[in-house]
């Protein structure tokens, strides 16, 4: 069903998945069946990234690291993320609508290039602001596989500002600096 990655290559069509398909593809969808349980699930992945991070940080700082270092960097990095991991814990409810606007668009990305793979035409679901010159190789458009991963790095880099944006109880000094590590 799904090697018919361009409209001239062999084989069937990939076809439209059904109802039940795409019902199981949204998160609203899956946040319905079970808030809760998403809900518990995006805390203990953020927690256990957190955790992680924190080992990271321990054995740089075990190591005495000179902070003009990578690791250095690494280490404040992930010391800076596991304090924004922690604000996003104590509000479940916005960590779910963050979690969930991401993944309706990366769903309507998904969707997007699978018509473009079958030779449709198909809308970008996100461009670069206009003078964003890194994207002006027609490839970046033209070609499915870099439209995509243009459009997937866009999307990444909008949701993770604006929810360093919605991000509450963050002094200027830590989001001054995690805004610098996001650009």
């Amino acid at each position: 069903m799904h090697r018919r990655l361009f409209a001239n290559a062999p084989g069937p069509p990939m076809q439209k998945p059904n109802d039940s398909v795409s019902k199981a593809l949204d998160a609203a969808h899956l946040m319905q069946q079970n808030p809760e349980m998403f809900a518990k699930n995006m805390l203990r992945l953020m927690e256990e990234s957190t955790k992680v991070a924190a080992s990271m940080a321990e054995k740089s700082a075990a190591t005495k690291i000179d902070p003009m270092s990578t690791a250095a960097d690494a280490q404040s990095a992930a010391k800076l993320w596991s304090e924004i991991a922690q604000s996003w814990m104590n509000d479940p409810k916005k960590l779910v609508e963050m979690q969930t606007q991401l993944t309706g668009d990366f769903f309507k990305l998904w969707q997007q290039t699978s018509q473009r793979m079958l030779g449709q035409d198909a809308a970008e679901v996100t461009q670069p602001d206009k003078g964003d010159a890194r994207f002006n190789d027609p490839d970046w458009t033209h070609n499915p596989y870099f439209a995509y991963w243009k459009q997937a790095y866009l999307l990444t880099s909008k949701w993770a500002t604006d929810s360093l944006a919605q991000t509450d109880g963050l002094d200027e000094r830590t989001r001054a600096k995690a805004e610098f590590y996001m650009k």
